[in-house]
Order: C-alpha cells, then sequence, then structure tokens
C-alpha cells in the first residue's frame, strides 16, 4: 500500500497550506467529523489526502480504526505484513474486528505482528489468504489467548476461515478450544440458519457463529454446512436437509435443496430451482 488511493487530484503547496490554515482557524462541521465512523478503509485511507486537518481527524481517532474489514480488490491484492501492521497501529489497541478476504499477501508473520499489538481483537476473518498456514494460525491465536489471559482479554470469540484451508480433525478440536468451544465433537451453536447462495458464506464477522467450518452430518467432512430455507424441510425440523453442498445440492439463488423439485444446470455448473427461473422470467418481462 505505497500508493495509497487519492479522493482528488493533489493540490498545490500553497493552496495545501490555505486549506489547512483555514481549517485550523475554524475547524470542520461536526457533522463531517461524525460522518467518517461509517467510511471503510479505501475511504478513510482517501480522506487522510484531502487536507492536512482531515488527516489528522482520521489518524488521530483510534475508534475509527476499531474494525477493519479488507473486502477485496483492489486493497486486497495491494496490502502487505508492513501495510496491514500500520492500519492496525491506528487503532491503538482498540482493534476488535479484522476482517481481510483474499489478502495473498499476508503472511502468519504478519498476522502473529498484527495481533500482538491488538489485545482487544475478537472477531477474525482470513478467508482467501492463501499465505496463511492452518499450523501457523493456531499457533498464532495460541500466543494471543495466553498473552491476553495474562493482561485481562478474553481473546478471539470468532473466526471465519473460508474455504481454502483443510482442516484435520486435531485442527478443528485445537481451534473449538481456542474459541471457548471445549466441547469437541459438539455442533457449533447458531442463533440463526445459514444458508446457501452462489456457494459463497458470510466472509464478514457479522453472525454469532463461533467458527464457519463444522462436521457435515451426512459426509462427517469440515466443511460449510448449510440449512435449508424450504418450508416442508424445516417444519420437519432444524437439523433436517442439513448438510454441505456436496452432499445436498442446493439452488445458488435462494438456497433451497433440489428434492422433489424441477431445477436447470447453468453454463457455470451452478444449479438453479424452478421457482427462481420463473422470477428471474417475470423480471425481464417488467423491464
Amino acid at each position: 500500500m505505497d500508493e495509497e488511493p487519492s479522493a482528488s487530484e493533489e493540490a498545490p503547496a500553497a493552496r495545501e497550506e490555505e486549506e489547512a490554515a483555514s481549517s485550523s482557524s475554524s475547524g470542520h462541521h461536526e457533522g463531517l467529523l461524525f460522518s467518517l465512523r461509517y467510511l471503510g478503509v479505501w475511504d478513510l485511507l482517501a480522506v487522510e489526502r484531502v487536507c492536512r486537518s482531515l488527516r489528522f481527524a482520521v489518524q488521530s481517532d483510534s475508534l475509527l480504526w476499531k474494525c477493519i474489514h479488507i473486502d477485496g480488490p483492489p486493497l486486497s491484492e495491494r496490502i502487505t505484513d508492513e501495510a496491514l501492521l500500520r492500519l492496525a497501529q491506528k487503532a491503538q489497541g482498540w482493534l476488535q474486528c479484522l476482517s481481510l478476504v483474499d489478502c495473498s499477501k499476508i503472511t502468519d508473520d504478519g498476522l502473529r505482528q498484527v495481533l500482538e499489538i491488538s489485545p482487544r481483537l475478537q472477531k477474525l476473518s482470513v478467508s482467501g489468504c492463501r499465505r496463511l498456514s492452518i499450523e501457523g494460525l493456531i499457533h498464532n491465536l495460541k500466543a494471543f489467548e495466553s498473552s491476553g489471559l495474562s493482561s485481562g482479554f478474553t481473546g478471539i470469540k470468532q473466526l471465519k476461515l473460508g474455504r481454502l484451508f483443510s482442516l484435520l480433525p486435531e485442527h478443528y478440536e485445537d481451534l473449538r478450544s481456542l474459541l471457548g468451544r471445549n466441547e469437541v465433537g459438539c455442533q457449533p451453536i447458531a442463533s440463526k440458519p445459514q444458508f446457501y447462495h452462489c456457494g459463497v458464506s458470510s466472509l464478514a464477522c457479522d453472525d454469532d457463529r463461533a467458527i464457519d467450518i463444522e462436521i457435515c452430518p451426512e459426509c462427517q467432512n469440515l466443511k460449510f454446512v448449510y440449512d435449508c430455507p424450504s418450508e416442508s424441510c424445516r417444519a420437519k425440523g432444524l437439523d433436517h436437509c442439513r448438510a454441505c453442498d456436496s452432499c445436498i445440492i442446493r439452488c445458488s439463488q435462494c438456497g433451497r435443496c433440489m428434492k422433489d423439485c424441477r431445477y436447470e444446470e447453468t453454463f457455470l455448473l451452478d444449479y438453479i430451482c424452478r421457482g427462481c427461473l420463473e422470477a428471474q422470467s417475470e423480471d425481464r418481462m417488467e423491464e
């Protein structure tokens, strides 16, 4: 991230000094500063380059960096271990949620450095981080838990792994124990169902699942396990028609199973139920 995004073309030095002097004397509107907390990482980095006063406002407020979400290109393709560490340092120890999606340059050592300066971190997502290893992740989380206990912090409570990690049963047990689920072999507790949508699970730490991977009731493999939104299936119980997408074929649009349902296979080898196909046809006719 040596080249940070800019909100506009660089102003001449004289103009920038004039803006800084004007801002320091009158100050920015309170509503503008309040709105900064709703901006993402990319936008906050852009605001930093508008003028000196806004740069000071962004850099001096550590709560703006309490949740760091790197949710895909172009930022995920450019962020390195050093850049991630600089972002975490902006939180000044108040970082609570870190979501790294498809950050291919982040390594185990880079994540370790961020954990060392983020004692309040509780939610972590590393989906698509190809240079991370499951062994290195477990080692870093164990070290993070040990340092947190000595400082009075609770440690990681939610973890998103995505599809790239191949977990062995012993890895799964270690992670469950680290996340506060010491009952090995029990299914994770979730207050809301997980539905299949184009094979993509929720990547951000926005639900109450301790971990996104669990044991499939059908094949007993560690995978994403989905519930069925079909009313006929849900009427038979919460555990009925619950399995990974390899064991139960599901509609890529609504997530329902294909039992007793007409469906079609798309060019991308996805499946769409008849109900979703008819809804798409009606939308095209209205357009």
